[in-house]
């Protein structure tokens, strides 16, 4: 799963091989050896960088209308973006309970214990194994009521970071097709591809913008107002949804037009989750184990973007930073008419 899914999510246009794990392991490998309350925290950071990139680079000006053509307006291009992955999202800790059974002069003891994980790497963390460990003391109670102590410590490896990267890049092709009455509308669209038996990878995102400086004739600036959602989605060989991503913004954006350049900036409110669906425990020739289902949302909810573009004839290259919860850059190139 691991190649389908960071090629879908990082590499959308084939930019780079797919990331594969420490010895050649596999994202639902590397699931199914922890339940939900280790896979959350380890699987969070990709949450909020998908969210982040899935969000950006939904504009370039806010001017709609007047293009090179004469009866509709056309941009198509592709969006690039990077989520910047804070170190402390690299790493994780976690203390967690369950009961342990010890064997001592050939009886057993089922003992509570509690282990802590300190500073293991999620998913974009190191690929060496973090540690959990357990320092174990007890006195208990032994055949015919004598006590036994029992004084151990207990140590065993945790999932490795499935790729190490201080960034996630994201890229996406993007239409703007316009404009009837200030309004116009805005294509993501990734048809559904295959990766040799691992599956196949598909993303559709859809929005309008309107117009807002159109109602304001004396405005120095062009403002409009956007909204946009978008869904990812990743299935396995057989055709069953095994990651899914969605991510909602509205913003208002403004823009000023110079020559040849034009500066944006906007405000936009957001909102980003994914589904994740593994099997917990099932070993390499079992045909069950648990399966485990969960949602995350991402947490960045309001950013500020300021950013320019250049037009050169049709060509169209725009560069923007989006500050929030998360830190992007985002980058598009394509052809306007």
């Amino acid at each position: 799963m691991s190649r389908l899914l960071f090629a879908a999510i990082f590499m959308l246009i084939t930019l780079a091989a797919p990331a594969r794990a420490q010895d050649g392991e596999e994202l639902s490998d590397l699931l199914s050896e922890v339940g939900k309350a280790y896979a959350e925290p380890y699987l969070q950071p990709l949450a909020n960088a998908l969210g982040a990139d899935m969000n950006s680079g939904l504009f370039h000006t806010a001017s709609i209308g007047g293009g090179m053509l004469p009866l509709v307006d056309v941009y198509v291009g592709v969006k690039l973006m990077a989520g910047f992955v804070p170190t402390s999202s690299r790493t994780m800790s976690l203390a967690y309970e369950t009961n342990q059974v010890f064997e001592i002069e050939g009886e057993e003891y089922v003992v509570p214990v509690t282990f802590q994980i300190t500073d293991a790497p999620t998913v974009f963390g190191e690929t060496k194994r973090g540690q959990a460990t357990a320092h174990v003391f007890e006195i208990l109670e032994g055949p015919g009521g004598n006590d036994v102590v029992l004084d151990t410590t207990i140590a065993f490896e945790v999932l490795p970071g499935l790729i190490n990267t201080p960034v996630a890049p994201f890229a996406v092709p993007h239409i703007g097709i316009g404009s009837f009455m200030g309004t116009d509308l805005t294509l993501r669209y990734l048809p559904r591809l295959g990766f040799q038996d691992y599956g196949s990878v598909g993303l559709f995102g859809i929005g309008v913008r309107h117009s807002i400086s159109q109602y304001l004739p004396l405005s120095p600036v062009n403002l409009t107002a956007q909204v946009m959602w978008q869904k990812l989605s990743i299935q396995d060989a057989q055709k069953d949804e095994v990651f899914a991503a969605s991510a909602m913004a509205a913003n208002v954006v403004a823009s000023k037009s110079l020559a040849v350049l034009t500066m944006y900036g906007g405000l936009q409110v957001e909102r980003s989750s994914i589904d994740i669906s593994y099997t917990f425990g099932a070993e390499a020739d079992q045909l069950s184990g648990q399966e485990i289902h969960f949602g995350m949302k991402g947490n960045n909810v309001v950013r500020a973007v300021v950013g320019g573009a250049l037009n050169m004839g049709p060509v169209l290259f725009n560069v923007d930073a989006g500050i929030g919860s998360s830190r992007i850059i985002s980058t598009g190139l394509g052809v306007s008419l």
